[in-house]
């Protein structure tokens, strides 16, 4: 399956297992993207960032492609999380 997720500069495109939680594509998208931005310490979590699917979900780091419904070419979108 591949997805894109967009939301800072140009969309970044991955090829995953249906089966694959979302925290490993987190991971890849903040290292491609933050690896300047973010210590190597808080790359494991994503932190900062927030991931919601195409209709607006927010996506948890335990979903799935399968438990979110999610079809071959969807773009999630990647925001800056707001930290109070």
């Amino acid at each position: 399956m591949q997805l894109s997720v967009s939301g800072f500069g140009n969309p970044v495109y991955f090829v995953i297992r249906q089966s694959i939680i979302m925290q490993k594509l987190f991971e890849a998208y903040v290292s491609k993207r933050f690896i300047e931005l973010l210590p190597y310490s808080l790359l494991p979590n994503a932190a900062g960032v927030r991931f919601t699917a195409p209709n607006g979900t927010v996506i948890s780091s335990d979903d799935t492609t399968w438990s979110l419904d999610l079809e071959d070419g969807d773009t999630l979108q990647a925001l800056r999380a707001a930290v109070f």
